[in-house]
């Protein structure tokens, strides 16, 4: 009798055991069957994307852009789930492929309207200036630079480029590249309206800095010529260090009683040499 009392209890316990496991398998059962039907679910038809708006063009190609993004969502992100659905959407995926692959693209917003379209909402890179070959005087070959200084695309051939030209001996011409830093280029830009006014001031011509050159000794040349023809061309040269306080310089140099003198006999002027704090060197043709 106290073997069966005592095994009484044990049994119990084993009964116990026994259902708590089978309530935990079923219970894991349930979850994994409803976590694979909601899966279904949400990955189905009713959340496929099939509209894909692109707003905020100017001259990139809003086919190409959306046909893009088109690729990119029918690819898988997880096994047989594709990134057309809504609820897996790829936005930095997306918006990696659309950056990378069009250059001109500055940014994209991506925005899901409703459960079936998709928007992407793009801004362009403006055009600041051309990247020219140093080599020769041509405008073949050039890049647009943005207003980071940063080379974005292909440019066709100007007669007479309608921007500011940078050339560099130094650097390999490559989009994603810049001629000059981000500060020195937009300094150069600062600078460009304040010195044209000096110059206009002393020669009487509407003249406008059409040209930036980058020695192999990383001086800069920067070359004015009369707005809008190029005719009657001269460069103003300085170091790095000197574009702080370039302006000055030239209005010194300029007002200077040699250099009037000069400017008084008609001939045009060829460059004027601002490397050295001592002393001005200015040259006028013949």
């Amino acid at each position: 009798m106290a073997a069966s009392h005592d095994s009484l209890p044990a049994a119990r316990r084993r009964s116990k055991r026994r259902r708590f496991w089978w309530s935990l398998t079923l219970s894991i059962s349930l979850f994994l069957v409803l976590g694979v039907w909601g899966l279904v679910f949400l990955a189905s038809d009713h959340f496929a994307i099939s509209h894909v708006e692109v707003r905020g063009t100017r001259l990139l190609s809003p086919t190409a852009l959306a046909a893009t993004a088109r690729a990119v969502m029918a690819e898988p992100v997880f096994p047989f789930i594709t990134g057309d659905r809504y609820w897996f959407l790829p936005q930095a995926a997306l918006t990696n492929e659309l950056t990378n692959r069009f250059s001109r693209l500055a940014a994209v917003s991506i925005t899901k309207l409703d459960w079936h379209t998709v928007e992407l909402k793009v801004s362009e890179r403006e055009t600041w200036g051309l990247w020219c070959p140093a080599e020769v005087d041509s405008t073949s070959d050039c890049l647009y630079l943005d207003g980071s200084g940063i080379a974005f695309a292909y440019a066709p051939r100007f007669s007479h480029p309608p921007l500011i030209v940078f050339k560099s001996h130094n650097l390999a011409r490559l989009i994603g590249g810049q001629p000059l830093p981000r500060s020195v280029f937009n300094s150069i830009f600062n600078l460009g309206p304040e010195l044209e006014s000096i110059l206009q001031t002393n020669f009487r011509q509407d003249l406008a800095l059409d040209q930036v050159v980058i020695t192999e000794d990383n001086d800069y040349e920067l070359h004015f010529a009369r707005r809008y023809s190029g005719v009657d061309s001269f460069k103003v040269m300085t170091t790095a260090s000197g574009l702080a306080t370039l302006a000055a310089q030239l209005t010194a140099a300029l007002e200077s009683a040699a250099f009037q003198s000069d400017l008084k006999r008609g001939h045009p002027l060829e460059y004027l040499d601002l490397r050295f704090d001592a002393k001005v060197f200015y040259r006028f043709h013949e």
